[in-house]
């Protein structure tokens, strides 16, 4: 199975290239083999990259983009198996630490 996450945003307009609106911030996709009880994840990553294209505006300050994450890949055979994964946001100054924004997982195959 190989699988890779794209997401995209429509941003508000501000101030051009703002560095200081996240402490941190990566999205992380896993691989899970669909077994009886809890599902076992078989391969996962975090990709750091999208924390520089969600601070990062056109010329205009329009906070538009999108990042696409490097593809992940797990020999399941004949098991079935799923993608998953979550938008890990630390957002500067609110003392919360990371919150997580899941999507949905891919259809079972």
């Amino acid at each position: 199975m190989y699988s890779y996450a794209k997401t995209s945003w429509d941003g508000p307009v501000g101030e051009v290239d703002d560095t200081s609106i996240f402490n941190g911030a990566y999205l992380r996709i896993w691989i899970a083999k669909s077994v009886a009880g809890t599902d076992p994840v078989v391969r996962s990553g975090n990709y750091y990259g999208i924390e520089a294209k969600l601070e990062n505006s056109d010329y205009w300050g329009n906070y538009n983009n999108s990042y696409t994450t490097p593809t992940i890949s797990y020999p399941v055979g004949s098991a079935k198996a799923y993608v998953d994964g979550q938008l890990k946001l630390e957002w500067r100054n609110d003392g919360k630490g990371y919150l997580n924004y899941d999507y949905s997982a891919s259809p079972t195959v």
